[in-house]
């Protein structure tokens, strides 16, 4: 398969039902950076990249994924979490829930 037997190399995804009658409307991939070779191990970072194509506009969001480490015959693969997105998640689904409590208690006191 290549210098990456995990399928790391450079990869399109299409995303789904996501088209415009134009052309391509968004486009994620991973992307290689170049590889950082210390003694004999080669490390190459990977990164993943969301191109959203408003019109003119192109907004594109990058972040990394995960690493590819090189030794002699071994290579592996580790993957990078994203901290950022995980609190994201966490405080836009903790606002949901309080906004949605506070619906909920506006309306029973309604019906009181």
């Amino acid at each position: 398969m290549g210098k990456y037997d995990i399928d790391m190399n450079t990869q399109y995804h299409r995303l789904a039902g996501i088209r415009a009658a134009a052309g391509e409307v968004a486009r994620l991939r991973t992307v290689p950076a170049p590889d950082v070779t210390v003694g004999s191990t080669t490390i190459t970072p990977f990164e993943r990249v969301l191109a959203l194509r408003l019109g003119p506009t192109v907004v594109v969001r990058r972040r990394p994924w995960a690493v590819a480490v090189s030794e002699a015959d071994r290579v592996s693969r580790h993957h990078i979490p994203d901290v950022t997105r995980m609190a994201q998640a966490g405080i836009i689904f903790a606002a949901l829930l309080g906004f949605w409590a506070l619906l909920k208690e506006h309306r029973r006191q309604q019906e009181a």
